[in-house]
């Protein structure tokens, strides 16, 4: 039980700032909305909008309204749960970026399937509702971005052994049938995103280690003196969280050795995991989760 309560005061008192910043603008805009009774057309990423010219204004503003407390709800939980792990993963500049980044890119394809659901007799309304609305979508993207940098390759949840990668949709399974207002073929396309993102396009429009390295130095001398949150920096992008704190510790020591640590972060030694003595298999722990070793992906 001590334990429990330590481990609930460090998270209270550590918040990243990223996942706080997006959880304190969607419930304070949700407020709003609702007390103005703002429609959700209004907000929401209609296609015939965005083809119309609102595109870049409808697909950044849209993600930070919900349409009601329950698809709120959902959103508030998935920061809580794992936008915070990958905020921790890969520091709150590249965690604010990725979101961006996952935000037009499911956008774009949500934007595209209901064009073409369109052309259909069955699905044709979905071009004229409000196929993205919240932010639950790119959290879903961001889900897969977690669990592609976690070190396991399997898992076992409820007596079952599945892949890592299988865990976001299966997430996404949950999400639908707890929240039934929230739109299935955004949820597609922010989990498509992240899957994107998280196997190809992160190569390519990754943040400079120099940008990184300067902005993290200013968000640090600035977020310091503010208590509760917690700029974290950004070692790597793939840098798993049981080796995040090694690593910050090595970089306080030697600020000029910054890029260099970023390359360590991203070789294959960064990315091992420990082994127990008894057996030598490779073991990580998960909230609520038992974990298999990594061979056994290979009987």
């Amino acid at each position: 039980m001590e334990n429990f309560v330590s481990k609930v005061k460090w998270y209270l008192s550590n918040i990243p700032v990223g996942s706080f910043l997006l959880f304190f603008t969607a419930s304070f805009l949700f407020y709003y909305t609702k007390s103005r009774e703002i429609p959700d057309t209004v907000v929401c990423l209609q296609p015939q909008r965005v083809i119309s010219g609102e595109g870049a204004l409808r697909i950044l503003k849209h993600v930070f309204f919900h349409k009601n407390f329950e698809t709120l709800s959902m959103t508030l939980v998935l920061l809580g749960l794992f936008g915070t792990i990958a905020e921790r993963q890969i520091g709150t500049l590249r965690f604010l970026y990725t979101f961006l980044i996952l935000t037009v890119s499911y956008s774009v394809l949500t934007v595209l399937v209901a064009i073409g659901l369109a052309f259909t007799t069955q699905f044709a309304a979905v071009m004229y509702s409000c196929p993205g609305l919240g932010m639950t979508a790119p959290m879903l993207g961001m889900v897969v971005i977690t669990f592609k940098n976690m070190p396991m390759k399997r898992t076992v949840i409820f007596f079952f052994t599945i892949r890592t990668f299988l865990i976001p949709w299966c997430l996404l399974v949950i999400v639908q049938v707890v929240v039934p207002d929230l739109n299935l073929v955004s949820s597609i396309c922010g989990c498509l995103a992240g899957t994107i993102y998280a196997y190809g396009l992160s190569s390519c429009i990754g943040l400079p280690i120099s940008c990184l390295s300067s902005s993290d130095n200013f968000c640090l001398s600035v977020f310091q003196w503010i208590p509760l949150i917690k700029y974290i920096r950004g070692i790597s992008v793939k840098l798993p969280v049981h080796r995040q704190d090694i690593a910050m510790q090595k970089q306080s020591t030697d600020s000029d050795s910054y890029p260099q640590q970023v390359q360590m972060g991203n070789s294959v030694g960064a990315h091992q995991v420990p082994t127990t003595p008894q057996t030598g298999e490779q073991t990580y722990q998960y909230p609520h989760t038992v974990t298999t070793s990594a061979s056994s992906s290979h009987r």
